[in-house]
């Protein structure tokens, strides 16, 4: 006799979910499906979840089966079945998604016989139920579909709404007949069945802690799911190569898919086929169907521009070499495919993540902009969160957004809204520490999945991000005058004291610090005059003489250009690193030139401006 527990004798092809719903309508009076309820069940795409479910109840022996939603009321079937009729054969699989109907006939059209009246009201729907499950010597399933829709907030529904409820309760208790010791109590009567994507659209009151009502989630496609479908229909796809061509590429076309529904890729197939694109590769089919782009800036870098990368970078940051390989290395790995190899094959968690700490004003803000610059071709693709802003508990409902019926639900997240716009970016986080422990936790979610579901259920992908997040942590009572090495291994203490201690004195928090590994990358104080002159000299060149330029079509410059970075030194607050010395430039040179300009506007056009230096003061004038 075969065992019904024994997962081996399971059919594999069957998805978990529809096994125990056809378990559960044995002995359940409602069952509630939620989740992914509009997709296809099965690799051949002819089933969705309503046929799946249809055809579950139907070999178990209802042989009187009501579909019914809130816009058409009961399909064509159902309406003769509720009038005594014999409706004609119908498939239980379902109509297939890339049917066609007859021609001139809408694919949407249900019109009902005139003599067969739908329900012209949900209430009227509600009022009907018990004796459209009370027929005798029927066996009666009613499928509400798009159940979503039929009651409002469930914290403040309407005297209708409770009546519905009321009914709904009642009609569940009279579905079963129950006598112990009985053959009744093998009798199965009757069922409701509701398929709705959000659970939370269902008021609690009606299945939670109820006997006779079964909740059922129907989850994404697995892996194993989503490479049955590809296979069956990889010839549909029109691409540079078909896409059981190569064992690999095939593979990886799976893994990218993590997250999406077998509906998802059927609408691939059919994006292939518009675009007529004979360059159109998977990895650029998945990320036109994801992000509305054919190319993700991490496809466009080759190995000859990734070999420009730090001195890309050096022109931007000066004295941090040892950060600059660091980031070198993260990036690397990204674009070799190596990133996170070892804690998951799979491709949503982020290309890379980064731990910047040091003292203030050494370019880890800077060097942020430089990788989004170099990367995505653009300084605004990094998105700077100071979170210095998330110090309060409930801050993490500003970058989610707000619970439902809170003020700025509607608006949605920051952070969710900033990435769904611009999925292909930097996240940058300032000052990390300083955010309140319920942020920690998101961006725990980030770092393992690579995805966040905002306030609205909506999820969102961080796969194509890079993030950085900074500290000064330690700053204050950093050895200045030790050696590179041993400041270098001061941060990282530091950093891992207050991640791994527990609260009130340290974060608690060392599963995250586990998520970023070894990406800790300290910051080395600038100690070398040549560095800070380099500072001072790239920001005058590329910043003052390109604005003059520009504006007035002017030239400036020092008389004694190494003169005057060193007398800028002399005056710069060198405890503030690169910026100490950007704040003396634009006390000593920026302000100063602003009121020069005022003074000579008239007869700026074309002038050569010269600073120079006052021999007994020592003091910069404009000539």
């Amino acid at each position: 006799m075969t065992d019904r527990n024994n997962i081996s004798s399971r059919n594999p092809i069957e998805p978990l979910w529809l096994e125990r719903f056809g378990r559960e309508c044995g002995f359940r009076s409602a069952i509630l499906l939620s989740g992914n309820t509009l997709d296809f069940v099965g690799a051949d795409g002819k089933e969705n979840v309503a046929g799946a479910v249809r055809r579950k109840l139907q070999e178990k022996g209802y042989d009187r089966i009501l579909r019914w939603d809130p816009i058409s009321g009961y399909d064509e079937a159902s309406r003769q079945l509720r009038h005594g009729m014999t409706p004609p054969q119908m498939a239980a699989g379902g109509t297939p998604y890339l049917a066609q109907p007859p021609a001139g006939v809408s694919p949407f059209a249900d019109a009902a016989p005139a003599d067969l009246p739908r329900p012209v009201s949900i209430e009227d729907f509600f009022a009907e139920l018990p004796a459209q499950l009370d027929v005798e010597g029927r066996r009666t399933a009613i499928l509400i579909d798009f159940s979503d829709y039929l009651f409002g907030n469930p914290n403040s529904l309407s005297e209708k709404e409770r009546v519905m409820l009321a009914r709904l309760g009642k009609s569940v208790l009279s579905a079963r007949n129950y006598v112990l010791g009985d053959t009744a109590l093998e009798d199965v009567r009757n069922i409701i069945v509701f398929l709705l994507h959000d659970r939370a659209a269902m008021p609690p009151m009606a299945y939670l802690h109820h006997p006779l009502f079964a909740a059922i989630s129907v989850p994404l496609p697995t892996r194993t799911e989503r490479e049955r479908f590809v296979t069956a229909h990889q010839d549909l796809f029109l691409l540079d190569q078909p896409v059981g061509a190569d064992p690999r590429t095939k593979a990886d076309f799976i893994d990218a898919l993590d997250g999406c529904t077998l509906l998802d890729i059927a609408q691939m197939i059919k994006a292939s086929r518009q675009q007529q694109d004979a360059s159109l590769t998977c990895s650029k089919l998945v990320s036109l169907y994801k992000y509305g782009e054919k190319t993700s800036p991490w496809k466009e870098l080759d190995v000859g521009k990734l070999r420009t990368l730090d001195a890309s970078l050096r022109e931007r940051v000066k004295g941090q070499d040892q950060a600059i390989q660091k980031i070198h290395d993260v990036i690397t790995s990204a674009f070799t495919g190596m990133s996170g190899l070892l804690y998951s094959t799979k491709q949503s968690k982020p290309k890379g993540t980064l731990f910047f700490v040091g003292p203030t004003g050494v370019g880890k803000t800077e060097l942020a902009k430089a990788i989004a610059k170099f990367i995505f071709g653009d300084e605004d693709a990094c998105i700077r969160f100071d979170m210095s802003e998330y110090q309060q508990e409930h801050s993490d409902q500003r970058l989610i957004g707000a619970p439902p019926g809170y003020t700025g639900y509607e608006a949605g997240g920051q952070l969710t809204n900033a990435v769904r716009e611009k999925p292909f970016c930097v996240l940058l986080f300032d000052e990390i520490e300083k955010a309140h422990p319920s942020i920690l936790d998101k961006f725990l979610q980030i770092l393992e999945d690579g995805r966040l579901t905002d306030s609205k259920g909506e999820t969102v992908s961080f796969s194509e991000t890079f993030i950085i997040f900074t500290s000064n942590l330690g700053a204050a009572g950093a050895p200045f005058e030790k050696s590179q090495e041993d400041v270098r291994r001061y941060f990282i203490e530091t950093v891992q004291e207050k991640f791994n201690a527990p609260k009130p004195d340290g974060l608690g928090r060392p599963e995250l610090l586990n998520r970023i590994g070894d990406n800790i990358v300290p910051f080395n104080f600038i100690k070398d005059d040549a560095v800070y002159k380099s500072i001072l000299a790239s920001k005058f060149q590329k910043n003052i003489q390109k604005k003059v330029r520009e504006l007035y079509d002017a030239t400036i410059d020092f008389e004694q250009p190494d003169l005057a970075y060193t007398l800028l030194l002399q005056r710069a607050d060198r405890t503030q690193g690169g910026r100490g010395a950007l704040n003396c430039l634009d006390t000593q040179i920026v302000k100063p030139l602003g009121n020069y300009i005022f003074e000579f506007y008239e007869s700026l056009q074309g002038r050569k401006i010269t600073i120079k230096v006052h021999p007994q003061s020592g003091m910069f004038y404009f000539e």
